[in-house]
């Protein structure tokens, strides 16, 4: 794993506001990871590159689009009307409160999140920084 963090703008944040990153994972695949608090308007995209297709998925569109290698073709996958952004942050709420409840299992074992977190925590940047992706 590398990155390349920095705070390159303005804001009054006592944390980088820039982040690039490289990992590869136990199997082999290599990935790449960019953040940053600068960028106007905002994005937020994830894509997936293989070599049967790509996936590709866009906040500020809300669609998801597959591309199958075999067949060249672009398959989009819409939002559900009356989508709200919303909902995915009230709807992890209810889940934590429902685990803290005890009325539900958590989706993902702390250890798990333990495990991941010293793994790549484990690298101190120059700045002192750990790097952490959770």
């Amino acid at each position: 794993m590398w990155a390349f963090v920095g705070q390159l703008n303005q804001f009054d944040l006592t944390v980088e506001d820039t982040a690039e990153i490289g990992i590869r994972l136990a199997n082999g695949v290599i990935g790449s990871i960019y953040l940053d608090f600068n960028r106007r308007p905002f994005s937020h995209k994830l894509e997936i590159i293989g070599t049967e297709g790509t996936i590709c998925w866009n906040a500020l569109q809300g669609d998801l689009q597959v591309y199958r290698a075999a067949g060249e073709s672009w398959e989009v996958f819409p939002n559900r009307i009356g989508f709200e952004r919303n909902e995915l942050f009230l709807s992890e709420m209810c889940h934590f409160i429902d685990v803290i409840e005890g009325k539900t299992a958590q989706f993902v074992a702390w250890q798990m999140g333990e495990n991941i977190a010293s793994s790549a925590g484990g690298k101190k940047l120059s700045n002192g920084w750990k790097v952490c992706l959770l």
